[in-house]
């Protein structure tokens, strides 16, 4: 324990975890370097002793790199899987709906920021400094090696800001899954793995799936530096309970920004009730109207993308790669199948967005797929001369075996070859003598 903390002075560690979308890491990073967000309460001529301890500078860039490979992963592994099984109907169906995020719909988001702090006073603590401790920099060892310990390799991003009331550290969790898709065999009952995908779960860390874990373990961590655990919410809440008292209100951690905009809808006149009301009304009509627009725009891009498969599929269209987007180009009609051209032309220009969502996602796949086969013809072909230089070596062992009993046998027939050549030599030669002769008689 801090030496000149005494126990009636002791000070509470903050802990505060709240969800993110990867959507919103842009706008974290640029209230990080303070180019955004609400700035009012930020002095900026501190702002230059603010740190980062955990991650690079390009921090941000990378997960959403690495989030967006995921997705793109998991949809070529998918449609890959599809085919293989020749389920043409649900490749088209996926084609037609793109990649997904790689996580599971929730009101959280898949990222969790972490936020460390203590009173203000802990920090400031006069008798403290007399004495020479580091108060921040304690907390700040204390509170790396607790990110690291807990959540081993998944946090990416964790600094320490001096420019706002009391020091504090934020860190970004990104919590990356590798999920095992099994099937049970009905007639072994054997379970096997039929597909490996990679998920955004943020409950595979057992401290963000139970807060009041999570509590326990900081209080437990910081005790080192002279902070002791958060508030007991749940254990207060759940004695009101056994003794019938009216339960404690539930505290909702507010942000700055979104306090002061509910101070200001609290300013607004209850006069202005019914104008609102029409306005919301009139928004939703606006809103049905997208919606319908959108719908429609969906379906021609749906059916575009089917023609485009149904072209490459027959044969009258093709992929052509450029060095900017891949182009679907028609390859040379016979003369039998010009109207069936002309009617392929016509879905095909019916959404010009789904034409080029189509050859985009169909080059990546046939990408994929032509590296995945030349890679087995590779295969292939090296058993193949492997097989070939067993068979000759089979071939000289046979050989050499054998050359001293051919050649035995080959002399042999040759001396009696010989001989009969002979035989039939002398035998034509009497008998055509004896046919010439004249008659003397």
């Amino acid at each position: 324990m801090t030496p000149s903390l005494q126990k009636q002075d002791m000070y509470r560690v903050v802990l505060r975890m709240r969800g993110m979308f990867p959507k919103d890491l842009a706008g974290y990073e640029a209230h990080r370097l303070r180019k955004g967000g609400d700035l009012s309460h930020i002095d900026k001529s501190r702002s230059h002793l603010n740190q980062t301890f955990i991650g690079s500078e390009t921090w941000a860039a990378d997960a959403s790199e690495r989030i967006k490979e995921i997705r793109l992963q998991n949809f070529l592994d998918e449609v890959t899987a599809l085919r293989k099984r020749k389920r043409k109907k649900d490749v088209e169906r996926r084609l037609a709906e793109g990649p997904k995020d790689p996580w599971r719909a929730t009101r959280h988001g898949p990222l969790r920021e972490i936020i460390l702090t203590a009173n203000r006073e802990y920090f400031e603590d006069e008798m403290a400094h007399f004495l020479g401790e580091d108060r921040e920099g304690d907390f700040k060892v204390c509170a790396e090696n607790w990110l690291r310990k807990e959540f081993r390799g998944d946090i990416i991003h964790a600094r320490f800001d001096r420019d706002e009331t009391a020091f504090h550290i934020h860190a970004v969790l990104l919590p990356i899954e590798r999920v095992e898709m099994t099937r049970t065999e009905k007639a072994t009952g054997e379970m096997r793995v039929i597909a490996v995908r990679h998920m955004l779960q943020p409950s595979k860390h057992a401290l963000v799936e139970n807060y009041e874990k999570a509590q326990d373990s900081a209080g437990a961590a910081f005790s080192a530096v002279g902070l002791e655990r958060g508030e007991r919410r749940a254990a207060r809440i759940k004695a009101a309970r056994e003794s019938g008292q009216p339960l404690p209100k539930r505290r909702y951690h507010t942000r700055t920004s979104q306090w002061r905009a509910a101070q200001e809808l609290t300013l607004e006149a209850k006069g202005k009730e019914l104008g609102e009301r029409e306005d919301a009304l009139d928004q939703k009509r606006i809103r049905l109207d997208a919606r319908e627009s959108t719908l429609a725009s969906r379906e021609a891009e749906i059916d575009t993308i089917d023609a485009a498969i149904d072209g490459l599929e027959s044969g009258q269209l093709e992929i052509e790669e450029t060095k900017d987007v891949p182009l679907l180009s028609f390859t040379p009609p016979e003369a039998n199948s010009a109207p069936e051209t002309m009617r392929l032309i016509q879905r095909l220009e019916a959404s010009p967005q789904g034409k080029q969502r189509a050859a985009s996602l169909v080059a990546r796949i046939m990408s994929v797929l032509k590296s995945r086969a030349r890679s087995d013809v590779e295969q292939e072909l090296r058993r193949d001369i492997a097989e070939i230089g067993k068979a000759h070596e089979l071939l000289k062992v046979i050989v050499s075996r054998l050359s001293g009993d051919l050649v035995q046998s080959g002399k042999t027939s040759l001396k009696g070859l010989t001989r009969s050549l002979m035989a039939l030599r002398r035998n034509g030669v009497s008998g055509s003598a004896e046919k010439d002769e004249p008659d003397h008689r």
